[in-house]
């Protein structure tokens, strides 16, 4: 109920390449889960709309308008160090946050960034080889309240 109040439930979803050395145009697990979440989209009658980054989708069913944003690894590759910038403002801006990327060896530093988490109830799925032990801490520890001290 507190996802939809709004009338809206944003959500994006990040594909990160699995191959450390991957390059665009190249098979890799990263551009295969982004072309099956596409594909099921798409097959559900989302509809492709513009965006200034990555592949956005939307479908209104039941009076709620659902916008779903793609980004996979060409993105991610072309930004090289602007991830982090696109990170911050994608989460901020999304109630469901879907990462399926690596683990970088204990945290994404992003996520220690306060300013990114808008205040408001929030789902992240974070999915990569370590998600548990090393996103959760972040995640929670910048969103307590005083209704919700373990956020």
């Amino acid at each position: 109920d507190q996802l939809v109040a709004d009338g809206k439930i944003d959500a994006v979803v990040f594909f990160g390449a699995a191959d450390h050395g991957w390059e665009p145009g190249k098979w890799d697990w990263g551009t295969e889960g982004r072309d099956i979440v596409v594909r099921d989209l798409t097959n559900r009658g989302f509809k492709k709309i513009t965006a200034p980054v990555g592949a956005v989708y939307q479908k209104k069913a039941k009076g709620l308008l659902e916008t779903i944003t793609v980004i996979g690894p060409e993105v991610l590759k072309d930004l090289q160090h602007g991830t982090d910038g696109l990170f911050k403002t994608l989460v901020s801006q999304n109630e469901i946050v879907i990462y399926n990327g690596h683990s970088f060896y204990g945290s994404l530093n992003v996520l220690n960034d306060p300013s990114i988490y808008p205040g408001k109830y929030q789902i992240f799925l974070m999915s990569s080889c370590w998600s548990y032990e090393y996103y959760t801490k972040q995640i929670f520890q910048h969103n307590q309240t005083a209704e919700d001290p373990q956020g």
